[in-house]
């Protein structure tokens, strides 16, 4: 372990230059993967503030019978989307009619009949965390005997489906460019390492030093990298989370999670490009 510290050490200072812009890369591709996880996020506590207006109203038929209600009880009551719900009669729904038109009591002087259904109302659990189930209901009810008609904010919700699915879409295409561009660039100071010192890894495996002995600092220094890139990558986004929040209330930031996720993530990357680049240039 001593040995490998060692030649750690004088890896990354016969190449300064060439690790520096190792970890300039990583910390640029954290940094920026980081920004559209951080938007994604927010973009995910925007939806939340959403819930209040995703309720749903299902207007009856005046010809439902009761096995019909309590059939659309149980489609309702059987579905996780749903938080609540409640019974609104025809005489419930003309009564709170009046109170909201108190001013002009005439309206409803011609009135020979009844004109509003009755109805449920459905106040929904969470919908933004899946609005399929949310649709699926929608539409399962619509199908019931005895239901007129399903209203509820649909195009609001279908909008703000495709917006976080397109977040999430963005996260994993970026996610991914930017983990081959990382492993590009730490494979490529690997093997730069790798040829720097081709002279003494050749002694070392005349003498019969092992292959994991001699992958072993070309290893650290990917790992070193990669966790050098990620604590300057969780540096920068919360500086830009700071600057930011002066601006825009309400923005959230993970915190510790995110920083040691960074980190984490960088040093996975720093090792399995250190990795993969020993594998196909040192030959050993």
């Amino acid at each position: 372990m001593v040995y490998s510290l060692r030649e750690t050490y004088k890896n990354f200072v016969m190449r300064k230059s060439t690790n520096v812009a190792a970890v300039s890369t990583i910390t640029a591709s954290l940094f920026v993967l980081s920004l559209f996880l951080l938007g994604t996020i927010n973009l995910l506590k925007i939806i939340r503030d959403f819930h209040p207006k995703m309720d749903m109203t299902v207007f009856l038929k005046d010809n439902m019978n009761l096995k019909e209600r309590r059939e659309i009880e149980e489609l309702i009551e059987s579905r996780a989307a749903v938080k609540h719900y409640e019974y609104i009669s025809k005489e419930q729904a003309l009564d709170e009619f009046k109170s909201e038109l108190a001013d002009t009591p005439e309206l409803f002087e011609a009135l020979d009949v009844n004109p509003l259904p009755s109805s449920f109302r459905i106040e929904l659990n969470q919908p933004h965390s899946n609005p399929d189930e949310l649709i699926a209901l929608a539409s399962a009810l619509e199908r019931m005997d005895g239901v007129e008609e399903v209203k509820y904010s649909e195009r609001l919700v279908t909008q703000l489906q495709r917006l976080f699915s397109g977040a999430i879409l963005i996260d994993i295409i970026l996610g991914i460019s930017l983990c081959l561009a990382t492993f590009y660039v730490v494979g490529n100071t690997i093997k730069l390492l790798v040829y720097a010192r081709r002279d003494a890894i050749e002694i070392m495996k005349l003498v019969g030093a092992t292959d994991a002995f001699i992958r072993r600092p070309f290893l650290i220094v990917g790992l070193i990298q990669g966790a050098l890139g990620g604590g300057f990558a969780a540096t920068l986004l919360y500086v830009f989370y700071l600057a930011v929040k002066m601006k825009i209330s309400g923005i959230v930031f993970p915190g510790m999670e995110m920083v040691a996720g960074l980190i984490g993530f960088g040093s996975i990357l720093g090792l399995l490009g250190s990795l993969i680049s020993v594998r196909k240039f040192l030959k050993v």
